[in-house]
């Protein structure tokens, strides 16, 4: 009896420890989405002149405002003093300052509890609560509670697009090497270098020719229709090139001899190209021959996190082909594809995404390491892992350890037992 009562409290210690880690997500996903609207220097709302304006919310980027000179011109918005706007009625967001904007007043590392403004007549006070940095600032006078919000968008979006990649990734190698293994992927020699070769001559018009045309979109801030683009030229050239080579051995058009393709050796020998090459000393050669961004270093992380997931699927799927369950679907005629996505990868999901949630942990963990050292990101982006390299001039600036490092560490654990049983 006192085990079964040991039992069920370690249980339901297991299910509100996942609910935290739930709710804790939520929490940080919610203010990674809206933190360019509660972490910004640009006001809610502004009237002047008699005319209404909503900065933080709209892409126009000049306004007629009031100038330094007297009067009134068109203002850039992103470097205009918004807090010495003679203004009829503003509204600021609720953290008054963007990521990269400085406070001169509160440079040089200010603490949460020591902050002074310089009045007119070049007087110190304490700074008003409405415009408190309540987290400190670093040196350059930059808050650090707008750097974590914004922060934490940065490093969730990378590291759940990379995983994303590397799922995709993973579950493709996992599936060949597990399921078909070596002697299991029967097909037309002749019918397997055409598709070969047409994949690569595909891949190269298609995706390669088209990088140029990529960090063009990037500048511009239309990358994701250009990638879609790109993918799906790639996808449906495909798709065309498989089956005209479907419909030649149809025809009799192709060779007659069949060999096997070894999968799991090509994933394997693939596996240990990749470990052989440390993911900080690979983007130190990229960065090197090409300029760092948040893009290519998605996809360079993506493509290294896939071991895991296909070293996975690969011992899980072995096991299956050779089960007893899945020999009788074989014998009564079910297809490998019904056999694969109805049954084998169902039956394994909840270890898949445990897989998956890890991942991204270790993603995030990987940003912070690398913002830390400075390298692969881009000098304008403010992360969890640069607001801790700050610290490293001035230790007496504990703030910058303790707010960046528990939110690192909260986003963290909370991945790491999201799938735990």
């Amino acid at each position: 009896m006192p085990l079964r009562n040991l039992m069920n409290l370690l249980k339901s210690l297991s299910s509100r420890i996942r609910k935290g880690a739930i709710f804790v997500l939520c929490c940080w996903i919610v203010l990674a989405f809206i933190a360019p609207w509660i972490a910004s220097s640009e006001p809610w709302y502004v009237k002047v002149n008699g005319s209404s304006y909503f900065p933080a919310f709209s892409k126009t980027r000049y306004y007629d405002l009031p100038s330094s000179g007297g009067g009134f011109s068109m203002q850039d918005k992103s470097v205009y003093d918004w807090q010495t706007c003679e203004a009829e009625s503003i509204l600021f967001a609720p953290i008054p300052y963007a990521p990269n904007s400085s406070d001169l007043d509160n440079a040089d590392y200010c603490s949460p509890f020591a902050q002074q403004v310089k009045t007119i007549d070049g007087q110190e006070t304490p700074m008003p609560l409405r415009y408190r940095h309540w987290l400190g600032t670093n040196k350059r006078g930059e808050d650090v509670l707008s750097g974590i919000l914004h922060g934490a968008r940065f490093s969730l979006a990378l590291a759940i697009g990379a995983m994303l990649i590397a799922l995709l990734i993973g579950l493709f190698m996992g599936i060949l090497s597990g399921y078909y293994g070596n002697t299991n992927w029967r097909v037309n020699r002749d019918a397997l270098a055409l598709r070969t070769l047409g994949l690569l001559l595909i891949f190269f018009v298609s995706i390669w020719q088209r990088l140029a045309i990529w960090r063009m979109a990037l500048e511009e801030e239309r990358i994701a229709s250009a990638i879609a683009l790109s993918l799906l030229l790639f996808i449906a050239a495909s798709t065309l090139w498989y089956f005209f080579i479907r419909y030649l051995e149809r025809k009799n058009y192709l060779g007659s001899k069949i060999v096997k393709v070894p999968w799991d050796s090509i994933a394997q020998r693939i596996i240990e190209l990749i470990q052989a090459l440390p993911l900080i000393l690979f983007l130190i050669l990229i960065a090197s021959i090409s300029q760092s961004s948040f893009w290519q270093l998605m996809f360079i992380m993506g493509a290294v996190s896939w071991i895991s997931i296909a070293r996975f699927l690969r011992v899980e799927l072995q096991s299956a082909r050779n089960g007893d369950y899945f020999i009788a679907l074989r014998g009564l005629g079910v297809s490998d594809f019904s056999i694969l996505f109805y049954k084998a990868l169902p039956a394994v999901l909840p270890l898949l995404m445990l897989n998956f949630s890890m991942g991204i942990a270790h993603c995030i963990l990987a940003e912070a390491g690398l913002s830390f050292l400075g390298i692969g990101i881009p000098a304008d982006i403010v992360t969890w892992g640069t607001l801790l390299s700050a610290a490293k001039e001035n230790w007496s600036a504990w703030w910058l350890v303790l707010f960046p490092g528990l939110s690192l560490a909260s986003v963290v654990i909370s991945f790491n037992t999201l799938f735990r049983r």
